[in-house]
């Protein structure tokens, strides 16, 4: 049985490349939703909903969510799995644009700083993703210590929430997805590059 359960935001739009993520999920068996802005409400309010349904469904399984803008490279299945079944990370993002080196053999790399994480692609351990997690982020949202990057950016405002509620996370180095050459749907001019 999978332990796996995958989520991608994206817009009708992007439909061929959401298939590319989807197509993925499909060959290793993960099953999917996906988080589809038919009204572009933005970025924001789909992502929101996405973490909203996935904390009241407090699955048993470990949560993947995505963007719908990657490719993952072939070995990510078995580098999560590993990272997983090796350590107690509880959050793990599988792409950042920083190059930074790994602190161990695993390839991960703790998370230093509150702007650890990158939205594009993250696994989140079995039982994180529950009632209490997102009470705390409607609570961190709501606080007036919020940066305005925060503010605007739901995944600045998570990363920021995960890191100073001290929930143990990383990022695999080198990465475990690569970027979708097409344009970012915030506008973001992120340099594609393999690290």
């Amino acid at each position: 049985m999978n332990d796996f359960l995958a989520t991608t935001i994206t817009v009708p739009e992007r439909a061929k490349a959401v298939s590319i993520v989807t197509k993925e999920f499909m060959q290793n068996g993960i099953p999917y939703k996906l988080y589809m802005d038919k009204e572009h409400r933005g970025i924001w309010w789909n992502q929101a909903r996405m973490f909203v349904d996935l904390c009241e469904l407090n699955s048993e399984k470990h949560i993947i969510t995505t963007t719908d803008d990657i490719e993952f490279k072939s070995d990510w299945l078995e580098r999560v799995e590993r990272v997983l079944s090796e350590t107690d990370y509880e959050i793990i993002a599988l792409f950042t644009n920083q190059n930074t080196k790994p602190d161990n053999d695993l390839g991960v790399r703790r998370a230093r700083y509150r702007m650890w994480m990158y939205d594009q692609a993250v696994v989140w351990r079995k039982g994180v993703l529950n009632q209490r997690f997102i009470d705390g982020l409607m609570a961190y949202c709501e606080s007036p210590d919020r940066t305005q990057k925060e503010l605007r950016h739901l995944d600045c405002m998570m990363s920021a929430y995960t890191f100073d509620s001290g929930y143990k996370c990383c990022t695999l180095r080198p990465n475990a997805i690569r970027l979708q050459n097409i344009k970012s749907v915030v506008g973001h001019s992120i340099v594609i590059k393999e690290n």
